[in-house]
């Protein structure tokens, strides 16, 4: 099975309690500086993760979910004793984020931002996110799934369980300018799974996209907090 390359930073002086940071599409770690400080400040151990760009530019619908099971069990071999486990992350470092907290049952209240769409639906149709990467990276993410053979139905099946919320709480921040993650379309959801799940969620009614998970990446512990 084809993997995405990740790398890590651990951050702490050994605390019982570790926070998975995880950096979205095109993200550094460097990116949670900030982030990281606050949270060892407050006694955490934290572990910030990036992963390459192939996650999507590959065109191989088995690379997310492969990417998510790779970065739980690193995880969860360098946590092993630690016994309060928490995860936060914006955009797709988001969506890994919130799957690697359903991997663990006793996980504590996540936090994250810029979450809730179709990824499916992102990569292949997003003109928005599909407009960036062809500028940034020279390459249309939706022409390279369809050479390997993938429709928008394709990539909706093989990542349905993606898109199943953690039942063990989280905070989200929205922005309200964010064209690639609207507001709009996904709080539909959010309510929906508020029915279950404690979910926590705020707006950044002048913030877009980008915008929003710099508020995000500044501000996790923050996050963090409103989520118990």
């Amino acid at each position: 099975m084809n993997q995405v390359e990740f790398r890590s930073k651990e951050f702490g002086e050994g605390s019982n309690s570790v926070v998975a940071l995880v950096a979205g599409f095109d993200g550094k770690i460097e990116h949670f500086n900030h982030a990281a400080r606050d949270l060892v400040i407050a006694g955490n151990d934290v572990i910030a993760y990036e992963y390459d760009n192939d996650v999507f530019l590959a065109g191989d619908g088995t690379l997310l979910p492969s990417l998510i099971n790779d970065l739980s069990r690193n995880f969860s071999e360098r946590t092993s004793g630690h016994t309060s486990h928490r995860f936060a992350g914006a955009s797709l470092g988001g969506g890994i984020g919130w799957n690697m907290q359903k991997n663990y049952q006793d996980a504590q209240p996540g936090a994250y931002a810029a979450i809730g769409a179709n990824v499916a639906h992102l990569v292949i149709a997003n003109p928005i996110f599909r407009g960036v990467v062809r500028y940034v990276h020279k390459i249309d993410p939706k022409k390279e799934f369809e050479l390997n053979g993938y429709t928008e139905a394709d990539l909706c099946e093989a990542w349905e369980e993606l898109h199943v919320p953690p039942t063990t709480g989280f905070s989200v921040a929205l922005g309200g300018l964010d064209y690639v993650i609207r507001r709009s379309e996904v709080m539909p959801k959010f309510k929906e799974w508020q029915k279950e799940t404690d979910i926590r969620i705020i707006t950044k009614k002048r913030l877009g996209h980008t915008g929003v998970i710099k508020w995000f990446n500044e501000n996790t512990k923050q996050m963090l907090d409103l989520a118990e």
